[in-house]
């Protein structure tokens, strides 16, 4: 972003109603209260800031599927704990010449949450509507006594200014509140939303034919905990997502074959979440391919993984909640 392109943002910004009266409270909310802000401001704004975590999680996707890296100069990325733009080097995939950054299946919409044209469209001249039809003024009276008010009256009277819907929305928070729990219980993109001809049980079956092409035993663990990867997350997706295989533990003297995020919204994964005896952020998986019972070694390695803590020395980072396709 250039500086005139960034003073004019930060100028919109300063002079909106919005933002003066403290109304503004998360970016999103800036493409319905802001002039000269829409979707694809807030699309460049959002990777800008979060690019780091976003440069991250394609490296290791990358590693995850074997996809060749590149050290190549990386944009200017934000650093939050020195509060500062930094530029550095880093590992990504390469289209041609140019680098690639991934975005997590999960958090990817077509549309943005928030949009300035369907609050305004849907939500608060609907509510004015209502209001207006239980007063005089806009409504039409026809003879048989029934009162009617026309949308097209209530955008005449209220036409679409962004400083508008603020000044609406100071007087109404509830109607923007609920216009976002509408828009997030939409949850994530379904395998159909990203290919229309997806079909499940073809895709499945494919899954179980490779899954049957691997041999049992130790010499193709790290082929079966691969499909298995692929297998979990087609199964479990948009509940558990983000699979890192072979996470190391203990200081890297054990590993955990996979450990998906939990990102359940609802149903058992979710309790799991939620319930204070569990607390469940993340999913343990371990995977054996053996052609026989497993024994007490077995038996005492996954005991240990059922514990209520998580291994100290695991030291999870802070990632963008994501999911992997295979």
């Amino acid at each position: 972003m250039g500086r005139f392109q960034g003073e004019a943002i930060l100028n919109a910004l300063r002079n909106s109603v919005a933002f003066q009266t403290g109304l503004l409270s998360d970016l999103a909310e800036a493409v319905v209260f802001i002039e000269g802000i829409g979707r694809d401001k807030i699309s460049d704004l959002t990777t800008n800031i979060i690019r780091n975590p976003l440069v991250a999680y394609t490296k290791e996707q990358c590693t995850l599927h074997g996809v060749p890296l590149q050290n190549v100069a990386g944009a200017p990325s934000w650093n939050p704990p020195q509060a500062r733009w930094e530029s550095r080097y880093v590992e990504l995939p390469m289209i041609g010449d140019k680098p690639v950054v991934l975005v997590p299946k999960y958090s990817v919409r077509r549309r943005l949450s928030l949009e300035s044209q369907e609050f305004y469209n849907h939500h608060m001249i609907n509510f004015l509507k209502a209001e207006y039809e239980e007063s005089p003024g806009l409504a039409r009276v026809f003879r048989s006594g029934r009162r009617r008010v026309y949308k097209k009256d209530v955008k005449e009277r209220h036409p679409f200014v962004k400083d508008e819907l603020a000044q609406f929305v100071i007087a109404h928070l509830e109607v923007l509140e609920r216009y976002k729990q509408l828009k997030s219980a939409q949850g994530a993109l379904g395998n159909r939303d990203f290919e229309e001809d997806f079909d499940e049980r073809a895709f499945a079956q494919a899954l179980k034919d490779r899954l049957r092409q691997v041999a049992s035993g130790n010499a193709a663990a790290s082929e079966y905990h691969s499909i298995m990867t692929g297998i979990l997350t087609f199964a479990f997706y948009p509940d558990l997502i983000y699979p890192v295989k072979e996470r190391e533990i203990h200081t890297g003297r054990k590993r955990v074959d996979i450990v998906f995020t939990n990102a359940a919204q609802d149903g058992f994964f979710h309790r799991m979440h939620t319930s204070a005896e569990t607390r469940s952020s993340h999913i343990f998986i371990e995977c054996k391919n053996y052609s026989y019972d497993v024994g007490n070694p077995e038996l005492d390695q996954l005991g240990g993984r059922f514990g209520h803590q998580l291994p100290q020395s695991m030291e999870l980072k802070e990632r963008p909640e994501a999911a992997t396709t295979t």
